[in-house]
């Protein structure tokens, strides 16, 4: 069984404009920019992969 996930090119090309759109959204926002920030950073050592983030 496999957990792929098939989409068509217009439903690709539209999660892909949704996506720009929000982060559009959160980097024309500073305080959201922030909040957006110390989120990725609260979540950095959740990860038990060893790999270090740039």
């Amino acid at each position: 069984m496999s957990d792929t996930v098939r989409i068509s090119a217009s439903g690709r090309q539209r999660l892909l404009e949704a996506a720009a759109n929000a982060y559009e959204a959160i980097a024309s926002d500073p305080q959201a920019a922030k909040d957006y920030g110390d989120e990725l950073a609260e979540m950095e050592g959740t990860t038990a992969d060893g790999l270090d983030c740039p």
